[in-house]
């Protein structure tokens, strides 16, 4: 699937063609289409991507933000170590395994999110271990509300041309007029968008659970 050639400009007019009641400055308009193409492009992983990182031995605590700059631990997907499949628990669970003195040591088997760009391992690893990950790569940046003048609206977004006319016109716009929070998952066009998603999702691979989005304002990030 080729990437997109939509500009952050192009976007912009499309959505402020698509209100016609109501007019919104560039700063809302773009934080509104990040949140929903990043919705996009957390359910279809369209851009996945890989990262790995080697475990020290008696460390439990892992940075993969150091080799993989757009990593944040809420985007992964999925972690092995040589095709063993790592699983994901709560850090709450996980944490009480170390307290409990049961972890002991060895290959890690499972997982957690510690912060939005930690994970926490089990049991403590006790040799060096390469473990690779797949996670989702977020939207494009620019400076949200840039002028054509310093080049932001010139900006290319990701999403594949032949979806991102869904993400602006039922993502976007929904995401622009329901600031209020809980009004985004009753908002008609929102649920056009993850009816689309949901059939998109399909085309491109089984669903994994992912689950839905918080009832909250998309200005919050």
């Amino acid at each position: 699937m080729a990437a997109g050639s939509t500009t952050v400009g192009t976007m912009r007019t499309i959505v402020a063609a698509s209100i016609l009641t109501d007019s919104y400055a560039n700063v809302d308009i773009d934080y509104a289409y990040r949140f929903a193409a990043n919705w996009f492009l957390r359910r279809t992983k369209f851009r996945r991507t890989t990262g790995t990182f080697d475990t020290v031995i008696g460390t439990r605590v892992y940075n993969p933000v150091t080799a993989n700059s757009d990593f944040r631990a809420h985007s992964i997907l999925n972690a092995e170590i040589v095709y063993n499949p790592l699983k994901k628990e709560s850090y709450k669970l996980l944490a009480r395994h170390y307290a409990e003195s049961t972890a002991g040591t060895g290959e890690p088997t499972h997982y957690a999110l510690m912060s939005d760009t930690e994970l926490f391992v089990r049991p403590q690893p006790d040799a060096v271990y390469a473990i690779k990950f797949w996670y989702w790569r977020p939207e494009v940046t620019w400076t949200y509300g840039g002028t054509s003048g310093s080049g932001d609206s010139e900006t290319v977004l990701s999403i594949p041309d032949e979806y991102i006319d869904i993400v602006i016109r039922f993502g976007t716009v929904a995401a622009l007029v329901s600031t209020a929070p809980g009004v985004l998952l009753r908002n008609g066009d929102w649920r056009r968008y993850e009816d689309m998603l949901d059939e998109i999702e399909g085309e491109l691979e089984p669903d994994d659970g992912i689950g839905t989005p918080y009832a909250r304002d998309y200005m919050t990030g």
